[in-house]
């Protein structure tokens, strides 16, 4: 059994052989979280298609896996025609922009919120055995009525029997991939699921709280500039080191000692100095795509790439043929914009268990 479908209440049946292999779809795809996810579950799977309007993440998507179709654009005519409707999973994680803390807030406003409408338009007229969204908590917090109209759309579509039965089960949850699977990141993440009914053998249990494991495990005392793909050990820009700075005197004024303990430092230029103990801050696209990041203290180094690849549950060899094809700056972004793999995995198997898939 994997780390990631391990924990309590996880109950991992073994796949019989010749079982049916799982057909899976997504959206706003970014370097397909599920299929890391399906991988790390041992689940024998297909990529019916996946949809991702930037080119990077095409380029790297395509490298990585074996799409039976590949869209360039989910809103387009194309994708709602030509996307097959018997799928065991779909995945989608729409742009967290228009709900996210670090962008306008603009919700319905905001172009991007209209890919979120779209999924739930696709599930509409496909109707997967189960699906997942996933999106920021922002969602929940800054634009609620958005959220209801979501899940209410969901839990009404209706069954194509007589007596207008409900087609899903549908709930959500805010889950943190440092809590609920282990990875030393503080990522808050809103998770939407649905299960059809008429497929449902058991009751949607959502992943509970597991031991997080430890940083140094993902990041490394003895690993080289030329490995992590840093030019420098050390911030580049004055805010950086400002930020740097003030880390570090509000960790020694409340007792801990960046020298010694293991304090991830967020040196975005922007931001205020901000920093967590024995975990990551979120990963976001830009921290990504930074060359001032985050800053390992006891290391008294920047974490480099392959290690911020690694805290989205990704091994860094899994991915490391992708920077011929894009700079490892790129694929860093694209990783901190994906959904975390052992997160993701969990709450996977919680509606294929419910489906019994």
């Amino acid at each position: 059994m994997s780390e990631a479908a391990s924990g309590s209440g996880d109950r991992v049946k073994r796949r019989r052989k010749g079982a049916k292999v799982l057909r899976i779809g997504s959206a706003c795809s970014g370097w397909c979280s599920e299929l890391f996810a399906a991988e790390k579950l041992q689940l024998a799977h297909v990529s019916c298609f996946a949809c991702d309007t930037d080119r990077n993440c095409q380029a790297v998507s395509q490298q990585l896996w074996r799409h039976e179709k590949y869209f360039q654009d989910a809103l387009g005519d194309e994708f709602m025609q030509d996307t097959p409707s018997d799928i065991d999973l779909f995945t989608a994680g729409p742009p967290c922009q228009p709900f996210s803390q670090q962008g306008e807030r603009r919700t319905i406003d905001d172009p991007r919120a209209a890919l979120l409408l779209q999924m739930v338009l696709w599930i509409a007229r496909k109707r997967p055995t189960t699906f997942i969204i996933e999106q920021v908590k922002g969602l929940q917090s800054f634009a609620p009525k958005l959220l209801l109209y979501v899940l209410q759309t969901l839990a009404n579509l209706e069954a194509p029997t007589a007596g207008k039965e409900k087609l899903y089960t549908v709930q959500y949850r805010l889950l943190d991939a440092s809590v609920h699977s282990g990875l030393p990141q503080h990522r808050e993440r809103l998770f939407i699921v649905g299960v059809k009914r008429a497929r449902q053998k058991r009751a949607l249990v959502w992943p509970a709280e597991v031991p997080m494991r430890s940083l140094t495990d993902f990041v490394k005392p003895r690993a080289s500039l030329e490995e992590l793909c840093l030019d420098s050990a050390e911030p580049h820009s004055n805010t950086a080191r400002k930020n740097l700075r003030e880390s570090c005197a509000k960790i020694r004024a409340a007792g801990g000692d960046p020298d010694k303990d293991k304090y991830i430092i967020n040196l975005r230029t922007g931001f205020k100095s901000h920093h967590m103990l024995n975990r990551c801050p979120c990963l976001t696209r830009a921290m990504g795509r930074s060359t001032d990041g985050f800053y390992a203290s006891w290391l008294h180094r920047r974490v480099g790439i392959p290690e911020l690849v690694q805290l989205q549950g990704v091994p860094w060899e899994r991915v490391q043929a992708c920077t011929d094809t894009v700079s490892p700056q790129i694929l860093g972004g694209i990783a901190g914009n994906a959904i975390p793999v052992d997160l993701l995995a969990r709450v996977m198997l919680m509606v294929l268990n419910a489906a019994d898939l």
